[in-house]
């Protein structure tokens, strides 16, 4: 049988690589779905000893082997863990179909696929300090006011954007260019990711390639532009986190809050 025969005469074996698991989304899913946590499967094992005994007569043609097979049998039990089990079978249950994001509701369980652009915003506070200091971008090191004398002449723009930086609880996402043609924003935890965000960025930079399915929980930014605050302090700090949420966000903007990002592979 040549090897192009046996490529189509084998059965072909697809396999879940998951690039994010929120564990605790899972357990949580799956306890209420199922009436309780997986924590380990149980499988047992009935083994049967078998003796082979040679018998030997005085000539040499009389000889034969009796085989004999004990009744008393071993049991054994193995403590299996379910691992990527649990979240193959909530998916299951799931039973997404794939739609576009315009067509679901605010707040619902979603399936979409993408292509998927990696973001660390924790790796500004390091670059920006070496872009200054190198002098890369000349426009980060001239004062925010050109006609500024002394020490005022330190603040600069590059000095600026380091500060709000520094004050916005910036973190990981992946941004999703969906196959419906919309885009998305994924907030991830880095204790969920299959790979370091480190492994992550080294290996493929902030293109991801493939595409990839992504199941979580849609919901739409609506950023509030209207202050009915009447305490003048707690107007200043909404003002505040309005104008640092505007930097990063959009009104009527999709951000997923991923169960599970995966694709499947063959072999």
């Amino acid at each position: 049988m040549g090897k192009q025969e046996q490529l189509e005469n084998s059965e072909e074996i697809t396999l879940i690589d998951f690039l994010y698991k929120d564990t605790n989304l899972i357990n949580s899913f799956y306890s209420q779905i199922f009436g309780g946590d997986l924590t380990a499967l149980t499988k047992s094992e009935i083994s049967a000893d078998e003796n082979s005994n040679d018998l030997t007569g005085s000539i040499k043609l009389v000889k034969g082997s009796k085989l004999t097979k004990h009744l008393n049998t071993e049991n054994t039990t193995k403590n299996i863990n379910p691992y990527d089990s649990k979240v193959i079978k909530l998916l299951e249950q799931f039973n997404l179909e794939v739609l576009p994001l315009n067509d679901v509701y605010n707040g619902s369980i979603v399936a979409t696929k993408g292509k998927l652009t990696y973001r660390n915003y924790n790796i500004i506070d390091q670059i920006f300090p070496f872009i200054e200091k190198n002098k890369l971008v000349p426009e980060f090191n001239a004062p925010i006011n050109p006609n500024a004398r002394g020490k005022n002449r330190n603040n600069t723009l590059g000095k600026a954007i380091q500060d709000i930086i520094k004050m916005i609880p910036y973190g990981l996402e992946f941004s999703v260019e969906t196959t419906t043609d919309e885009t998305a924003t994924c907030i991830i935890n880095k204790e969920h990711l299959t790979i370091s965000p480190d492994d992550l960025f080294r290996s493929y930079g902030n293109i991801i390639p493939s595409i990839w399915t992504i199941i979580g929980i849609l919901d739409v930014t609506e950023l509030n532009t209207t202050d009915n605050m009447t305490e003048e302090f707690k107007s200043i700090i909404d003002g505040t986190n309005s104008a640092f949420a505007s930097m990063v966000l959009k009104n009527n903007m999709n951000v997923i809050r991923p169960i599970a990002i995966y694709r499947k592979l063959s072999v």
